[in-house]
């Protein structure tokens, strides 16, 4: 079967720190959670800053029925991410087609869960339920602990504990750290970043079993 996997910044591979910039990171390579689930076949799509309501915009634009599922990695929603085109940065690595959203495409972007709207919760719930309706098998898990914001409808919601919350952030070989005074995910001056190898790889292992346990009922 030939899967479609959807997901942020956490989907765009392996990260590390910038060297050039102590409060960054950067993609040091496209190996990501989705090469440690055993299952081959696979196209990902990242939106780093993105989430639900770009992964609609794009099953909009896409021909899914080359896909037999679609596997959504839940992002730190509701976001709110616009941009002025799709252009994706692609490459393949390890038999996995991996397309990653260009910066120069973002228009607006609101990502802290402090900036959150009533609008912007309502056009990601708008998404998830677009996405619902698509006649295609569907699964997600979550990164972040389930708000019950959503009604996932026909999405599968694999029984796993949350990825980031529950695994990245409690380890730290499997995150990348960082220290300001100010700034997103702060922890009294320090702010944890995006999955190390390490970190994809436990992520990988986390959703795996559970996956492949969801594929053989479709």
């Amino acid at each position: 079967m030939r899967g479609l996997i959807l997901g942020c910044s956490i989907s765009a591979g392996t990260h590390k720190l910038d060297p050039s910039n102590p409060l960054g990171e950067v993609v040091e390579n496209q190996i990501g959670w989705y090469n440690f689930l055993g299952i081959s076949n696979l196209v990902v799509y990242s939106f780093p800053g993105g989430g639900y309501l770009n992964y609609a915009t794009l099953l909009d634009k896409i021909d899914i029925s080359k896909f037999d599922y679609i596997l959504l990695q839940e992002s730190f929603e509701p976001r709110f991410l616009l941009t002025n085109n799709d252009d994706f940065d692609f490459i393949k690595a390890n038999d996995i087609d991996h397309y990653t959203l260009k910066d120069s495409c973002k228009t607006i972007s609101i990502r802290s869960e402090k900036e959150t709207t009533d609008n912007q919760l309502s056009f990601a719930r708008f998404a998830v339920a677009y996405i619902s309706s698509i006649n295609k098998p569907c699964a997600m898990f979550h990164c972040r602990r389930d708000t019950k914001q959503f009604n996932y409808g026909n999405i599968k919601v694999l029984d796993i504990k949350p990825s980031i919350d529950e695994v990245i952030y409690k380890n730290p070989n499997y995150h990348n750290e960082m220290y300001m005074e100010l700034g997103p995910w702060q922890q009294g001056g320090q702010i944890i970043g995006h999955p190390t190898l390490e970190g994809n790889k436990a992520i990988g292992e986390l959703v795996s079993k559970p996956l492949q346990e969801w594929l053989k009922t479709i």
